[in-house]
C-alpha cells in the first residue's frame, strides 16, 4: 500500500509540475471599480481567480490558492497556489480600474 500510495503521489506531483508550466506564461486580469487612491470598492477573492482560470482550461480548487486577504487595490499581484504539497505555482494577477466615462461638461448656449 504504501509503494502504491508512493506512485501516486509522485504522479500526482509530475501533474501539477506540468500545470506549473502551464500557468507560467498567463496573467489573469480583473478590472473593478475603484477609488482615487486606487482601492477598490469590492476586492478580488481566491473564488474570482479559481473562476478565471477555469476560464482558461484549468480547474484548480478554490482552497488551492493561497490569499491571506482579498486583493483590495489596483496593482499587479503574484498569487500562490498549493498544487501539491511539493509544488507551488505563481500566478500573476493584475487588477485594473475601470474606466469611468466623465459627464461632458455643459456647453454654454449663444443668447439669440
Amino acid at each position: 500500500m504504501k509503494s502504491a500510495a508512493a506512485r501516486r503521489s509522485a504522479s500526482e506531483k509530475a501533474v501539477a509540475e506540468e500545470l506549473v508550466l502551464k500557468l507560467a506564461p498567463h496573467t489573469l486580469r480583473f478590472t473593478r471599480k475603484s477609488g482615487e487612491a486606487g482601492h477598490l470598492f469590492g476586492s478580488v477573492t481566491s473564488s474570482d481567480i479559481a473562476t478565471e482560470l477555469a476560464a482558461w482550461g484549468f480547474e484548480v480548487d478554490r482552497r488551492k490558492i493561497q490569499l491571506d486577504e482579498p486583493l483590495k487595490s489596483v496593482a499587479d499581484f503574484s498569487v500562490a497556489i498549493r498544487l501539491h504539497r511539493e509544488v507551488t505555482a505563481q500566478v500573476k494577477v493584475k487588477i485594473l480600474a475601470e474606466a469611468t466615462e466623465e459627464a461632458p461638461a455643459a456647453e454654454p448656449v449663444a443668447a439669440e
